[in-house]
Order: structure tokens, then sequence, then C-alpha cells
């Protein structure tokens, strides 16, 4: 039940980036997709950088987190057939991915949305 819970979350995390992704891509901040990059302000130059960074560093974050929930689902998914001994060790080692996912963002949300902030 706590890997569907994890998968559930991990998912609605990446439902959340995404609606952001769109709304930025349709503000035109998204110079990495292919758009045009329209700065309304000063130092467009640097806005740009800092939007190819966001993205260069959120998308690769959403990757291994997408990563991760397919493989905390195929845990799910096999528990039945597993033995039990391994059902451990996959649980701590997917744990293990997990919370490197976590320690990520706890390092990328500040960066990236406090501190232009202060």
């Amino acid at each position: 039940m706590s890997l569907l819970a994890t998968a559930v979350l991990g998912t609605a995390f990446l439902a959340i980036k995404g609606y952001e992704y769109l709304e930025e891509a349709q503000e035109h901040v998204a110079p990495v997709l292919g758009l045009s990059f329209h700065w309304q302000g000063a130092h467009e130059l640097a806005a740009r950088h800092f939007f190819q960074l966001y993205f260069a560093m959120t998308g690769l974050h959403a990757l291994h987190l997408f990563s991760g929930v397919v493989v905390v689902l195929g845990i799910a998914a096999s528990w039945k057939w597993a033995n039990p001994s391994n059902q451990l060790r996959r649980v701590r080692a997917v744990g293990f991915y997990w919370h490197f996912i976590d320690i990520v963002w706890v390092i990328l949300f500040p960066l990236l949305y406090l501190v232009s902030r202060a």
C-alpha cells in the first residue's frame, strides 16, 4: 500500500511540474523547448540563462522521478511473486534511490524558487 501511495504522490508531483512547464511555455520563457523566448523586463540574457538552467535541472529531476515511479510500480506489481527476502531488498534499494531524488529536490527548490525571494 505504501508503494502505491509513493507512486501516486510522485505522479502528482510530475503533474504539477508538467502544469508549470505548460504555463511557462505559454509565457514564452521556456527557451529549451524550441519556443521563442520573450522576457518582459531588464536582464533578458540573465533570465534566459536562468530558465535554461531551471528547465535542465528540473527536467533531469523529473526524468529521475519518473523512472523511480516506474520502478516502485514494478516492485508493487511483482510483490506477490517475490521471495520475502527479495521484497525487502528491493524496497530498500528503491528507497535509497527515492530519497536521493528527495534530497536533490530539497537542494533544487531553494535554489530555483526561494533565492530570488530574499
